[in-house]
């Protein structure tokens, strides 16, 4: 059977065994009287991640066992939903139709990633299927970094105790967190066949990583924007390089920007009421926080401003009971991935090392705060800044090349030539390494801020770009932060951060426009994702290449993969149209 039919198939059961402990979370947090959307995200998202991350420590004790009882675990929390349904008022029931409508969003945008990147069909090699996604839109090859969290649950689901660390390379089972890792072992206990070429393996991460889109559904309403605009914008993310490259190279860090965004937008949701349950906000935005960094280290580039501003605006800042809610939550949380780093697998901070201190430890690890001092000790003052300007510059770069290269592909559309597949392939590689080329026609979104703000200024009614500010300011914040903290120059490409500065980003220009003109953002938001859809779905395929271990080229385009891309993408369109706006409504009192 064809790949692509395969896939979709375990994409329907993937989802459907996410989607029932999610809603297990969901409706325990309107059994508790939790009426703000992106609170209820964290639930929803936070209840299938901690039953992955709990599978982790029961297949380290033993395979068996970590078999056995996530399974169990599995099924207690659907059963647990169940009873919850059962007992739910017909108003409770209610609230979960909009999150039905963004569940099947979500099997949309996954459906409509691996049919775009099955499109050319498959590339066999060391790790299965996996090595398709390192050829299929780059000419250099990307990475095998997706190929880490299926190594690591490798290794947890055979029965040779203890680990034998390490994954591919020098790097170490504990120098990438494990929730994916997890997650992955979840479906391997419930279900009842093994996945001998990666494709179960392939699917679930690109699932996990279109958790962006309840993610981005509760910024927006927590925005006020209409129904229409927050089609638009969400389309847009769907449909850009960004999204498609990132979906289907799964490592885990679009996983892990779906939890920051939803800390985010309920840091930043405006109406959010003081009510008794601000405890239970804080633990969920400890939750947040704790999954997102056991997702991907990268999280703590945007936790660490998002924390300073809770610091320091009296409006954002919480009380000092919900806030230390959240850090002993988070710090419960963390615990024993940081115990397993520390004791089972030192030094576990391979990939923090590289990113601060510019070389991954070998052998002996002096430590991070050495490592740091000691890469220092050999720059100059001056050449230290020269390097953090130059981080500074390099997310915002490369702009006048993606236009220029844009006039190249129009001008040689028709010829195929050489011009023309040299052009695609800028602009893809502009679009992975950088910022701005990455958010395409969308980056006009600063720009239009400033007008829309001073309109809105003189109505009285500043809503929707109010919360925008917000974005912008954490964003600006976020972009020094991650210059400075960063070791080499131009290490601020956009796979070296957190994915949630780019989903902030589209979200805060897209209200901007909106509010700017509507006719212009509905016409941004066709035309980019026509060429996105063109130049990554349709233009030039990857050369053939070697790649780590592999070989292999990617042939002519599929029938069935089309349809399913078509499928995916036209589904996505009509659901994002007919949900409702996920505006954030007041926390209700607990129920007795």
């Amino acid at each position: 059977m064809k790949t692509d039919l395969v896939a979709f198939a375990q994409l329907l059961l993937v989802g459907a065994l996410l989607g029932l402990p999610a809603a297990t979370g969901l409706l325990l947090a309107i059994r508790l009287g939790v009426r703000s959307r992106p609170v209820q995200g964290v639930f929803a998202l936070g209840l299938p991640a901690l039953i992955g991350y709990t599978a982790v420590w029961l297949y380290l004790a033993s395979a068996t066992i970590g078999r056995a009882f996530t399974a169990a675990i599995w099924v207690a929390a659907v059963a647990a939903g169940v009873a919850l349904f059962i007992r739910a008022s017909p108003e409770d029931r209610r609230a979960l139709r909009p999150w039905a409508l963004v569940g099947a969003m979500t099997v949309a945008a996954a459906a409509f990633s691996l049919g775009l990147g099955f499109l050319r069909g498959t590339v066999n090699g060391v790790g299965g299927v996996l090595p398709t996604a390192q050829l299929r839109y780059t000419n250099f090859g990307l990475p095998p970094d997706a190929k880490l969290p299926y190594l690591f649950a490798l290794q947890l689901l055979s029965s040779h105790r203890p680990l034998p660390h390490k994954l591919l390379g020098s790097w170490l089972s504990s120098d990438r967190p494990p929730l994916q890792s997890g997650v992955y072992l979840v479906m391997r206990s419930v279900l009842p066949y093994g996945d001998p070429r990666a494709l179960l393996y392939q699917v679930t991460g690109t699932f996990l990583q279109c958790l962006w889109v309840p993610a981005v559904w509760c910024l927006f309403g927590v925005m006020r924007v209409p129904r229409r605009a927050a089609a638009i914008g969400m389309v847009v993310v769907l449909t850009s390089g960004f999204a498609i490259v990132n979906s289907f190279m799964v490592w885990p860090k679009l996983f892990a920007a779906a939890f920051l965004v939803l800390l985010v937008a309920v840091i930043f949701d405006t109406e959010r009421a003081g009510s008794r349950l601000r405890m239970v906000t804080g633990a969920v935005c400890g939750l947040a926080a704790a999954m997102a960094l056991l997702g991907h280290e990268g999280s703590s580039i945007l936790l660490v401003p998002l924390a300073l501003i809770v610091a320091v605006f009296p409006s954002r800042r919480p009380g000092l009971r919900p806030a230390g809610a959240a850090v002993l939550t988070g710090a419960v949380l963390m615990l024993p991935w940081l115990l397993y780093q520390h004791y089972y697998d030192p030094p576990g901070d391979g990939l923090v090392e590289l990113a601060v201190a510019g070389h991954q430890p070998m052998g002996h690890d002096p430590g991070e705060v050495r490592a740091v001092l000691s890469a220092y000790d050999h720059l100059s003052a001056g050449k230290a800044f020269h390097n953090k300007l130059v981080n500074l510059e390099t997310p915002l770069s490369n702009e006048p090349s993606e236009i220029t290269n844009l006039y190249r592909v129009a001008e040689h559309f028709f010829s195929g030539s050489t011009a023309r597949n040299a052009a695609v392939s800028t602009l893809r590689t502009d679009s992975f390494f950088f910022m701005l080329p990455a958010m395409g026609l969308f980056a006009l979104g600063p720009l239009a801020w400033p007008i829309v703000w001073w309109r809105r200024r003189k109505r009285g009614s500043p809503g929707p770009v109010a919360v925008a500010a917000w974005l912008w300011l954490l964003l600006a914040m976020t972009l020094a932060f991650w210059a400075v903290v960063m070791f080499k120059p131009r290490a601020t490409v956009i796979h070296e951060g957190s994915y949630a500065i780019e989903l902030l980003f589209f979200v805060a220009a897209t209200s901007c426009l909106w509010y700017l003109s509507r006719r212009l953002t509905v016409v941004l938001g066709i035309v980019q994702s026509v060429i996105a859809i063109v130049v990554y779905g349709f233009l030039q395929p990857p050369a053939r290449i070697y790649l780590f271990h592999s070989v292999g080229s990617l042939g002519g385009i599929g029938v069935t993969a089309s349809a399913l891309w078509i499928a995916g993408l036209l589904s996505f369109v009509v659901l994002a149209l007919m949900v409702p706006p996920s505006a954030a409504l007041e926390e209700a009192p607990a129920t007795s």
